[in-house]
């Protein structure tokens, strides 16, 4: 039992790691690149991947429940568009925190979507987590940076993604509903990015192509975590991505923290590691 937590937590750290290199590549792309653009070059590299995997092991590409896949496609979509709108506004550890953010919606939603009792700790939890989002989306409002509220709506609709997973995975193969996102958020940025469609130079294709080949390792990684860790556990270390990110945000970028932003991204972190133990964390986070 000590060796699989022991491997698992370190499949989680390693996904963290990967999903913090996938938003440092966008980061990277210093907003040239529209973030419709970069959606799809995430989502279009992701896809093959996928489908190698569903052939190799001949898993049959069909839903019972197409109107909640296309609503999971949908929300993780609009997700993962405002969180690279995020990146290319924020500093990278700022964004990547409250893309984090899911868990938090989650509970705020279950009662609503999944019938689910909120007991008052959770309420009180919810509470002093707004405390957390006004510190770090406060600096935004003040300098009318939508960034700040475009993370933030990233991790509210990844949260409508989530029910709908959890919803899903009732009935559908995990890699099936990995798919049909990947498939819809394909098809999706493919439209969106044409009226401001820019041809990427040198390194750019790297970066893009680099953020679809870590998003992919890091779904991985993170689904074969799930499997072998405990659930809340792997929720709290998922955690780590905002560490490792604030490490590439000032050692790579020369980003500057400041204690408001250090404050807020602790209260968000405690609360949201407190709601992935107190439910149990019962559906593994998919990034998007």
């Amino acid at each position: 039992m000590r060796f699989r937590l022991r491997r698992g937590a370190l499949l989680m750290l390693l996904a963290s790691v990967a999903f913090s290199l996938m938003a440092a590549s966008v980061r990277a792309c210093k907003g040239r690149i529209p973030f419709f653009e970069v959606a799809f070059f995430r989502s279009f590299v992701a896809l093959v991947p996928v489908l190698v995997s569903l052939w190799l092991r001949r898993i049959p590409l069909r839903t019972s429940r197409p109107g909640l896949m296309l609503s999971r496609g949908l929300a993780g979509f609009a997700s993962m568009a405002l969180y690279f709108y995020g990146l290319t506004h924020l500093h990278l550890a700022d964004s990547v925190m409250l893309g984090a953010t899911a868990p938090i919606f989650v509970a705020l939603l279950a009662p609503f979507a999944l019938g689910e009792m909120m007991r008052a700790p959770v309420a009180v939890a919810i509470s002093i987590s707004v405390g957390g989002l006004f510190l770090l989306v406060g600096p935004s409002l003040e300098v009318g940076n939508l960034g700040g509220i475009a993370a933030a709506a990233s991790g509210a609709t990844a949260s409508v993604a989530y029910i709908a997973i959890r919803k899903l995975s009732a009935t559908e193969h995990p890699d099936v509903i990995v798919f049909g996102f990947t498939a819809i958020a394909t098809v999706l940025s493919a439209v969106a990015m044409v009226p401001s469609f820019l041809v990427p130079e040198g390194v750019e294709w790297l970066l893009l192509v680099g953020a679809g080949i870590f998003a992919a390792v890091g779904q991985a990684l993170i689904t074969r975590a799930y499997a072998i860790e405990e659930a809340a556990v792997a929720s709290a270390l998922s955690y780590a991505t905002v560490l490792f990110s604030w490490l590439i945000g000032v050692g790579i970028f020369d980003e500057p923290v400041s204690p408001r932003a250090i404050l807020g991204g602790l209260v968000l972190v405690a609360v949201g590691t407190y709601l992935g133990f107190a439910r149990g964390a019962a559906s593994p986070p998919s990034r998007f």
